[in-house]
């Protein structure tokens, strides 16, 4: 304490969380994370105050694999997640897979036996230009 100053985080009285690190401010403290967002403490600090933040996989949390749309499967990635249909390995479409018969229906081309050659279900195997 220096002339009535108390620094919260350094007497101890900070509630900060485990994850987090106290900043001292007059008159108050606040806590920030030591992780980037997608990210969580491994262990405890090292004698200098480190600590290792490794990556939370979301694809392990039950409300994060609902996110994810029918036919597809959730993939981890640095600091977050993704979706990936099943049928085609990319990400949903307006928040779904579709499959081919979809594709089909809605007059898009799908892919046929050639790179760049699609099967067109109005015009039959036609070539990207």
């Amino acid at each position: 304490m220096m002339g009535g100053y108390i620094d919260e985080c350094e007497s101890g009285s900070a509630n900060c969380r485990a994850n987090e690190h106290c900043i001292n401010a007059p008159g108050s403290y606040r806590c920030e994370p030591v992780c980037p967002q997608g990210y969580t403490v491994a262990g405890q600090p090292s004698a200098s105050g480190r600590v290792e933040c490794v990556d939370i996989d979301e694809c392990q949390q039950s409300q994060t694999r609902a996110k994810c749309p029918h036919g597809s499967r959730c993939v981890n990635e640095p600091g977050g997640y993704s979706c990936r249909c099943l049928s085609t390995g990319q990400e949903p479409i307006h928040g779904a897979c579709l499959g081919e018969f979809s594709l089909a229906v809605s007059g898009c081309p799908k892919p046929g036996p050639y790179p760049g050659i699609h099967d067109s279900p109005k015009w039959g195997p036609t070539r990207r230009l």
